[in-house]
Parts: C-alpha cells; structure tokens; sequence
C-alpha cells in the first residue's frame, strides 16, 4: 500500500478537496463524486460525506493508497473587523436627520413665507 502526506495549511480540508490536491479527481466536484461512491474510507471508516472535516492525524484510505495529514503550523485566529462610520457621516455612526435640499433659486434659512418675525395682533 503506498502512503502518501499531506501537510495542512488550514485548520481544517474538506475531503473532496483533499482528493483533488491529492490527484485522485480533476476537481473538487469529481472529488466529491468520487467520495460518494462509497470507495474512501476516514480513519477505517466508510466515508459518504464529501466535505467531512478532515484535520491533522487523520488517515484517508483510497484504493492502494494511504493519505497522512498532518497538522499545519497553528494558524493565529483574525482580529476582529471594527466597524467604520460611512464616509461623509459626522457623529459616531448614528443616523443623520432628513434634510430635504433646497430648490434652487429658494431663499436660503427655513421654509417659512413671510421672510420676517410675525408680531403679536394689535
């Protein structure tokens, strides 16, 4: 039986995928077909599942050929993403009040007809 290793770069390959980079399908979809004929076999086990998890330690039985995979180097976990405001927003990211435009040609200030102060009545 021949036994061939495959070193991780991830925590984790998908088994179709790993029978491609392995050379046994031309593609993840034949990779996938391959596995659900029933012919690979996890650590033993028949294996139907075309993207079972494989990770560091296990073997995958094809055929005459054993599948070694070896853990990567441990990979350190992404920061988190900060949310940015949009840009043109002012404030810390909250929602800006509707202000319609002025039409053009329209007096600059409010939306009030009389252009002055209104006095009381008399």
């Amino acid at each position: 039986m021949k036994t061939v290793e495959y070193q991780l770069t991830a925590e984790y390959v998908e088994l179709n995928h790993l029978m491609k980079l392995c050379g046994f399908a031309d593609s993840g979809g034949s990779g996938g077909a391959l596995v659900s004929t029933g012919v690979v076999k996890v650590d033993g086990q028949v294996e139907l599942r075309k993207r079972n998890k494989i990770r560091g330690g296990q073997i995958v039985a094809i055929e005459d050929t054993e599948i070694h995979v070896i853990p990567g180097e441990a990979i350190p976990p992404k920061p988190p993403k900060v949310p940015k405001a949009a840009p043109g927003v002012k404030g810390k990211g909250k929602a800006q009040p509707y202000r319609p435009r002025r039409k053009p040609g329209a007096p600059k200030g409010g939306t009030s007809k009389g252009g002055g102060t209104s006095k009381g009545g008399a």
